[in-house]
């Protein structure tokens, strides 16, 4: 089953590979121009901050909450642009792909996929915390082997964690399900079908790493990354599990079956050709009989 898919999702990119490269690239560009603007808020505020003489008092908690809203307002439009992302992939199957339509549905559901970014690392912050303080308080030499050990710790929560949550977002994209409830099924979906589940994150996971080597990111980021991409969806289409769709989301009205005597049309009589009576046929007229004639001997 599994196989098919991931051979019917490369086939679906290689007849077809324009759409979902541009998909792939928007993110990638959006991303980055939104980096920017964060950037140029936190210059802007710390400039304003500077200016109003609030830095040389409170230096560190201003630039802290600076930073602080740089960054959710990064994080804000990030998730909304891998949500958009995702139902750009889903789409390019059936429909031209459009900027304006990237933007909007981001946009437009940007809030629902922030709280699903929020929840995903509220739920990593807590496992990872105690790691974390524990690291501190025994001040643990990171280049030690004990200190490789907590790394790997880390490493292994925060893989199983994201692991957890890696088809919440998919879920918020192909049924159109609001937050709580796209959590909710994406972790439901993955507790049913953890071994697949897992190897595609795992495959994932690997695309993603191919991501950090120079030169080979482009190339993986026009190809494998939407094909990986392309075979989550559609194995999350083919075992989905059920959840309330959003107010906003519409199921198709189905109708009635009709009954098989009006689905069948009644078929018009043919006419049947009109024979034309048989003319009578003339009577014969028989000679006159002539009477005998009698003679004398």
């Amino acid at each position: 089953m599994l196989s098919e898919i991931v051979s019917s999702s490369m086939r679906k990119y290689a007849n077809k590979p324009f759409p979902f490269i541009y998909a792939a690239l928007m993110r990638f560009f959006s991303v980055v121009i939104t980096g920017f603007a964060a950037l140029a808020i936190v210059f802007l505020l710390l400039l304003t901050l500077t200016t109003f003489n609030v830095m040389g008092s409170y230096g560190v908690i201003a630039t802290a909450v600076v930073g602080l809203a740089a960054l959710l307002f990064f994080a804000y439009f990030w998730a909304a642009y891998k949500g958009a992302m995702i139902r750009t992939f889903m789409n390019a199957e059936i429909a031209p792909v459009h900027l304006h339509d990237y933007l909007d549905y981001a946009i437009e559901n940007s809030p629902r996929y922030f709280v699903i970014f929020a929840i995903k690392n509220a739920v990593l912050l807590l496992f990872n915390l105690p790691v974390t303080l524990l690291v501190i308080l025994l001040k643990v030499d990171l280049f030690s082997p004990l200190g490789w050990a907590f790394i790997a710790l880390h490493l292994i929560i925060s893989f199983a964690v994201k692991f957890a949550f890696s088809f919440t977002y998919i879920a918020a994209a192909v049924r159109d399900l609001p937050a709580i409830e796209a959590v909710r099924n994406g972790l439901l979906f993955v507790v049913r079908n953890p071994v697949r589940s897992f190897s595609l994150y795992l495959l994932y996971s690997v695309v993603w790493a191919l991501l950090l080597v120079p030169i080979v990111d482009l190339f993986v980021l026009v190809s494998l990354y939407p094909v990986v991409y392309m075979v989550m969806i559609n194995f999350y289409r083919s075992k989905s599990v059920g959840g309330a769709p959003s107010p906003g989301y519409k199921a198709p009205v189905q109708q009635p079956p009709r009954p098989a005597a009006a689905q069948q049309k009644p078929q018009p009589a043919k006419a049947q050709p009109v024979q034309k009576p048989a003319a009578p046929k003339p009577a014969q007229q028989q000679a006159p009989k002539q009477p005998k004639k009698f003679t004398l001997e």
